[in-house]
């Protein structure tokens, strides 16, 4: 009789699959394939597929010095990232850096058409921002609201606080907690007094916890501007 070995599977931290997404999520924001991250940056597909998608007990996902090897990679293809925003979902998540093209190699060509895609949605997240005081802008970093907003689009809103949230009641918006973790989620009306309860519209999502009633919220934007990279 053939004996199998079984493998052992442990439940997923919720950390560590946030984790991997916003690795996921920078990675593709810089327009880079599993296979170009090695044949550039001498990052194996193997590597990425272990911060992508841990799940064994040999697979911690992403390390310090993973992160700090993947924000050395992105700032190469001239996009910025902070380490803690890859590690623990704070800081500075990626954004593209302004820089100038050399457009005379014709095998730069497909790269220049990113850059130029890069430049144009930085430039009108800066309109944005610059003509909304107390905005928001932020890159959908899970499919919680897909169709309507999928990853790698980007969306903006201008805050509201204390009374002014109950406007917000039946939008998505963006969103802040008082444990200041950033979401975007249809807000609706809690049942505790001055809370709110947090919904992923997409009945097939992937996002941890979709569902989050009876939250309190530092502010809420509803999402007034959307900017969806090309194909």
């Amino acid at each position: 009789m053939q004996i199998v070995k079984s493998t052992k599977i442990r439940a997923v931290n919720p950390d560590l699959l946030e984790k991997a997404k916003r690795t996921q999520s920078a990675r593709k924001f810089a327009g880079l394939t599993r296979e170009a991250m090695e044949t550039r940056h001498s990052i194996p597909p193997s590597t990425l597929r272990g911060w992508e998608r841990p799940g064994t007990l040999k697979n911690q996902g992403l390390t310090l010095n993973g992160a700090q090897r993947l924000v050395k990679a992105l700032q190469v293809e001239g996009v910025a990232c902070s380490v803690e925003w890859l590690m623990d979902g704070k800081g500075i998540g990626p954004h593209f850096l302004e820089t100038t093209l050399e457009q005379n190699n014709s095998k730069n060509i497909r790269k220049i058409s990113l850059w130029n895609q890069n430049i144009v949605i930085q430039n009108e997240i800066k309109f944005f921002q610059e003509n909304n005081p107390d905005s928001v802008v932020l890159m959908v970093t899970d499919d919680g609201l897909d169709p309507v907003y999928s990853l790698g689009d980007f969306v903006g809103g201008i805050k509201k606080y204390q009374k002014e949230m109950l406007k917000v009641i039946g939008h998505h918006c963006i969103i802040e907690t008082a444990s200041k973790e950033i979401l975007i989620r249809k807000v609706c009306k809690g049942k505790k007094a001055k809370s709110y309860s947090l919904f992923c519209t997409n009945p097939q999502t992937s996002a941890y916890e979709p569902t989050l009633f009876d939250i309190k919220l530092n502010w809420a934007a509803p999402i007034i501007w959307l900017r969806k990279p090309d194909i």
